[in-house]
């Protein structure tokens, strides 16, 4: 049985939903490691069968945070849509840290946060350096705040 979590839709849903899809989380249906599902629509209708799923990490014990998305039109020729979402664990190998983790034109980065992430926050589009950024807390022993750039998690 595959267990799915909160989804976000991607900037294209918004404008025209036919082109568009919504990108959600999820166990395997085969076993259970986290896995990226991307669903997509015939008119505003959600097509039942995913067009796409991806193994996010090989751990059986990792889930998914909530998943934020944002489109930045000031990244890239024609702009940029970012996903965000926390992992629990098992980022970097078996028994490590959570992590962060990005996905903006099918590119994935990460970076450790100790057990994932609370929901992340976006604070604008702006061009000025350090100004379009993300926001959230990790969930370990003593959260902190923490602040990364949405452009490569730096």
């Amino acid at each position: 049985m595959v267990n799915l979590y909160n989804g976000a839709f991607n900037n294209n849903y918004f404008t025209k939903p036919a082109s568009g899809y919504i990108l959600v989380c999820g166990t395997g249906a085969a076993d259970t490691t986290p896995r990226r599902y991307l669903f997509g629509f015939t008119g505003i209708k959600m097509n039942t069968s995913p067009s796409n799923s991806t193994q996010i990490l090989p751990s059986t014990r990792s889930r998914c945070g909530p998943i934020t998305e944002f489109f930045n039109p000031n990244i890239g020729a024609t702009g940029t849509d970012f996903f965000f979402w926390g992992m629990n664990a098992d980022c970097t190998g078996t028994n490590t840290l959570g992590c962060i983790m990005s996905r903006a034109n099918d590119v994935i980065t990460a970076v450790n946060e100790t057990a994932g992430t609370s929901g992340v926050i976006i604070d604008n589009d702006s061009t000025m350096g350090q100004a379009s950024s993300i926001y959230f807390s990790n969930q370990g022993s003593g959260p902190s705040a923490v602040k990364l750039t949405q452009n490569g998690l730096q």
